[in-house]
């Protein structure tokens, strides 16, 4: 059993608990989206899923219920 806190316990709890998205952006955007999730207070990662939720017609709850889907 791997000890909690270890590198190797985070990556297995993730690979376990989340799905794994590899987005693509044109080229010197990324810093235009950098900035945007800055100034609203969130990661480019939260920026994606408040967006991806809303698009989606989704309540927080539903978003992160796997089981909902």
């Amino acid at each position: 059993m791997l000890k909690p806190g270890t590198t190797d316990y985070k990556r297995e709890r993730n690979a376990a608990l989340y799905d794994r998205l590899n987005i693509v952006i044109p080229k010197g955007r990324k810093q235009t989206v950098e900035a945007y999730a800055q100034e609203h207070d969130l990661s480019v990662n939260g920026l994606i899923n408040v967006l991806l939720r809303d698009a989606l017609g989704m309540t927080e709850e539903q978003w992160r219920d796997s089981e909902g889907e």
